[in-house]
């Protein structure tokens, strides 16, 4: 065994365990980061992004056909992954920090055990393992006929219909996607909770009307319980008797933390659950990502990755509150939302500011309002006496950037006022938004 003595050991090259190795070697922290697979994580939200991109250079040469987007998607997606996988790796060599390959168990407290022939000694550690998909009963996926959106990548043709199961973020940007080609049939299931649950009902019905628009057929009510192939087609098994099938099944159900086979016993813990600064019941362990319970997205994976190792570092971090991380669907129309929805709101003296795109200069200029998938609207809650942003909700284009916005503005704890006086790069662009006056 090869050893290497350490400062942090950060378990997991992902998303969360990148922005944990970069926060803690940033602050002065010799850093050795352990991955089993490849840097970087699943290949998934950056499938999903060059599969939007290729989606719309097809329609906007008006011949978007599963063909010709399937084939040149992949052939980009490979090509970027790699030079991905290089840039994180050389982005991690510059900071300072050594990366290891191979599969890892904890074996006392303060050593991990590498496959590839390490001994890791360290005196703290982030754990950041990232999750697996979730599955259902019945067949496994057998990367043909049933999928996970992981394996989706791997199909070397598209069929001319496709069953997506579930109802969140990943879901909704893969319908999305494969609405928009001209020749694919596109079918989402979800459970009782319908569209986007983590999200403002109006911003979810604003996607699901645009989808029924475009010929989605959406099966919400009744969860799906089993998956089996069956000649050459996915059968997906509904709560109460009901069945669909296809060429294809996607799951895009969620995703499990499974941390069975870490050693965690030997850390002298049972479970990678974190307090608000994401340590675990082990005064020298943290933990961030899926692996830490609930990370609704990628930007949140990073934004606990970096308290886990600024904390690991001995800085003193605020507690984590992942409603202040800015939730994006990079859907058509993009939704996004950050603070207290209107639902969370229910109750509490505010006021919603409303601003409608097509009513705006800036809507005009974007063509709000001119298709089904063109449409688009912003709220925005203040506090009604102390004038306070609370939360911020949007469609249409530019939304993940105006919650982005807010979030700072969340952060900053500043008022509709002072945001007021600066938001808006375009005349008008927020026309009435402000209107409100305490």
């Amino acid at each position: 065994m090869i050893p290497i003595d350490t400062d942090l050991l950060v378990l997991g090259g992902g998303t969360a365990g990148i922005a944990a190795a970069r926060a803690a070697s940033r602050n002065g922290l010799a850093v050795t980061l352990v991955e089993a697979d490849r840097v970087g994580g699943p290949r998934t939200l950056l499938s999903w992004r060059v599969l939007e991109r290729t989606v719309d250079r097809h329609v906007a040469r008006g011949e978007c056909l599963r063909a010709s987007v399937w084939a040149e998607a992949r052939a980009e997606l490979a090509r970027l992954a790699e030079l991905r996988e290089e840039r994180l790796a050389l982005r991690l060599g510059d900071a300072g920090v050594d990366l290891v390959h191979g599969r890892a168990r904890f074996t006392s407290p303060h050593e991990l055990e590498v496959a590839s022939g390490a001994r890791v000694r360290f005196d703290r550690a982030v754990v950041a393992v990232g999750a697996g998909a979730i599955g259902f009963d019945g067949d496994a996926p057998d990367g043909r006929r049933y999928v996970t959106a992981d394996g989706l990548f791997g199909l070397s043709a598209l069929p001319d219909a496709v069953l997506v199961v579930g109802g969140g973020a990943a879901g909704a940007e893969l319908v999305d996607s494969l609405s928009r080609v001209k020749d694919v049939e596109v079918t989402w299931l979800m459970d009782e909770v319908g569209i986007l649950p983590r999200f403002e009902r109006e911003l979810a019905d604003a996607l699901g009307d645009v989808l029924l628009g475009r010929g989605v057929k959406l099966v919400h009510g009744k969860a799906v319980v089993g998956v089996t192939v069956e000649e050459h087609r996915a059968v997906a098994h509904l709560e109460g008797g009901h069945k669909y099938d296809g060429p294809l099944l996607v799951a895009c159900a969620g995703r499990r933390a499974e941390p069975t086979e870490l050693g965690l016993d030997a850390l002298g813990i049972a479970s990678l659950r974190v307090d608000d600064r994401l340590r675990t019941s082990a005064e020298h362990v943290w933990a961030a990502g899926e692996s830490a319970g609930e990370c609704p997205s990628a930007g949140h994976a990073e934004a606990m990755g970096r308290l886990a190792g600024r904390a690991a570092a001995g800085l003193e971090i605020r507690p984590w509150d992942p409603s202040q991380i800015p939730s994006v669907v990079r859907t058509h129309p993009q939704l996004a939302q950050v603070g207290l929805t209107p639902e969370r709101l229910a109750g509490m003296e505010v006021i919603l500011h409303t601003a409608r795109a097509e009513e705006s200069l800036a809507g005009l200029l974007e063509g709000v309002g001119e298709s089904a998938d063109k449409k688009g609207f912003l709220r925005l809650a203040s506090d009604s006496e102390t004038g306070r942003i609370l939360g911020l909700s949007a469609a249409g284009p530019g939304a993940g950037s105006l919650a982005s916005a807010a979030a700072i503005a969340l952060r900053l704890g500043a008022t509709d006022d002072a945001v007021a006086d600066v938001f808006g790069d375009v005349p008008g662009a927020l026309d009435g938004l402000f209107a409100v006056v305490r």
